[in-house]
């Protein structure tokens, strides 16, 4: 609704009044307005809480019933039941649709909601978690591999050594081989 056809102003209140503030102003509106709470719909938003003075300041901002009943049944009209009833350019936060005349979603769409959320959350984490596991199960795959190959080479090395043991042939330290390659002839 536009601005100018609204009655917006901030009002303090005792803090007690936060519990119930719509029926505090049910109560007060005549007070604060030139209007009775059956001319208006209204709402109102807690705008600060003063604890040491045991007040609250709270913004209020009524329209009157007349014209937001003629908007509601224009848009009846056409099929379309509105969730808020607000005033341009004010904060958000406030609707002045009354509770009975909001439409009842009901607790699915919420829940369907979070349960969308949720599997949204699991598949980004699976896909950021998918490559860290593929790599640690080739990794894992490659030291099996390691090991089984380790595991030949000592055999080989083993069976290389017994058969050289029972040939007879032993291993020839350098100063032998540097005694085999040099010539040990005598001049005459």
């Amino acid at each position: 609704m536009p601005a100018d056809r609204a009655l917006a102003r901030v009002v303090m209140l005792p803090i007690a009044a936060a519990a119930n503030l719509r029926q505090v102003l049910g109560y007060e509106m005549d007070r604060l307005t030139p209007f009775g709470a059956n001319q208006l719909y209204y709402d109102a938003l807690i705008l600060e809480r003063q604890s040491e003075q045991r007040r609250i300041r709270v913004e209020l901002s009524a329209l009157p019933r007349t014209e937001v009943d003629s908007l509601l049944e224009t848009l009846a009209g056409l099929g379309v039941t509105p969730d808020v009833v607000d005033v341009a350019g004010s904060r958000l936060g406030i609707n002045l649709l009354p509770v009975e005349k909001r439409p009842r979603r009901g607790i699915w769409p919420r829940r369907l909601r979070n349960i969308v959320v949720v599997a949204s959350l699991s598949l980004l984490l699976a896909a950021a978690l998918l490559p860290l596991w593929q790599q640690r199960a080739i990794v894992i795959g490659l030291q099996k591999q390691v090991d089984v190959l380790q595991q030949n080479s000592g055999q080989v090395l083993t069976l290389q050594g017994t058969t050289g043991k029972s040939v007879g042939i032993f291993p020839v330290s350098a100063t032998e081989e540097a005694w085999r390659s040099t010539d040990h002839r005598v001049a005459a």
